[in-house]
C-alpha cells in the first residue's frame, strides 16, 4: 500500500485524499448547520438532542460519529477493531462534541463575540489542502469539497462555528486563574494514596474474653486524662 501512495505521491486524488484526514473534524460539523424546518414532520425525527433552542440534528450526530471513525481507523490502522471502537465509546464522544459546539456557540451570543469575513478567509486559506504552491487555489478548493460532497457555503459555515468557538474558548480561558495552592491540594487529593491493612471485628464476640481489673482501668485512666 504505501508502495503505491509513494508511486502516486504526485496525483491530485491523493493529495486531496490527504487534506480530507486534515479536514475531518471540521467536516463533521457541517450538517449541523443546516436548517432542520421545525414545521417539518421529518425534522422531528431528524433529532439526536436539543440543547436550548439549539437543535443537533441526528444527521449530524452520524456526520461527526463517522469522522471520528474514519479518523481513529486511520491513525490505529490495523490495529483499530470492535474492541477498540468500544473502549473509545465514540457514540458519546459524538455527541458531546455537539452538545460543546453548541453551548458555546449560544455564550458567543450571549459575550456579543463573532467572527469577521477576514478572519473567515483567512482562516481557509491556511488549509493545506486548498493550497497549490503555498497559496489558496480555488480550482484545489472546489475540487476537495465537490470530493467530499460538500458545498462551499457548508464548508464556510461550518468554518465560522470552529472560529466563533475558539474565541469564545480563549475569552474564557483568559479569565481563569489558578492558585497554586489549589493545584497542589487537588493533585494530592487525586494521586495520594494510603497502604492500609485493617481486619472486620465484631466486639459480642470478643469481649467475652477480654478481663480487666480495677487496677489496669485506674492505671489507663491516669494516663490519658
Amino acid at each position: 500500500m504505501l508502495d503505491f501512495v509513494r508511486s502516486k505521491q504526485k496525483s491530485i486524488l491523493i493529495k486531496i485524499a490527504f487534506g480530507l484526514i486534515i479536514l475531518s473534524f471540521v467536516i463533521g460539523y457541517t450538517m449541523l448547520t443546516a436548517p432542520t424546518g421545525s414545521d417539518s414532520s421529518s425534522a422531528g425525527n431528524n433529532v439526536a438532542a436539543r440543547i436550548n433552542d439549539d437543535v443537533i440534528s441526528y444527521t449530524a450526530y452520524q456526520s461527526t460519529y463517522s469522522n471520528l471513525y474514519n479518523l481513529y481507523q486511520s491513525i490505529y490502522q490495523g490495529n483499530f477493531n470492535a474492541e477498540a471502537e468500544k473502549q473509545l465509546n465514540l457514540p458519546k464522544q459524538a455527541l458531546l462534541q455537539l452538545v460543546h459546539e453548541s453551548l458555546l456557540v449560544q455564550e458567543a451570543e450571549k459575550l456579543g463575540i463573532s467572527v469577521s469575513e477576514k478572519e473567515l478567509v483567512n482562516s481557509i486559506a491556511q488549509f493545506e489542502a486548498f493550497q497549490e504552491n503555498g497559496a489558496f487555489n480555488r480550482t484545489r478548493y472546489m475540487q476537495v469539497l465537490s470530493y467530499q460532497r460538500m458545498t462551499p457555503e457548508q464548508f464556510e459555515s461550518t468554518q465560522y462555528r470552529q472560529l466563533l468557538t475558539q474565541k469564545v474558548r480563549d475569552q474564557l480561558q483568559a479569565g481563569v486563574t489558578l492558585d497554586p495552592a489549589e493545584v497542589e491540594e487537588s493533585f494530592h487529593k487525586e494521586n495520594d494514596k494510603v497502604n492500609l491493612n485493617y481486619v472486620w471485628l465484631t466486639p459480642a464476640l470478643v469481649e467475652a474474653k477480654v478481663k480487666v481489673g480495677d487496677e489496669a482501668l485506674q492505671e489507663f485512666f491516669a494516663q490519658n486524662r
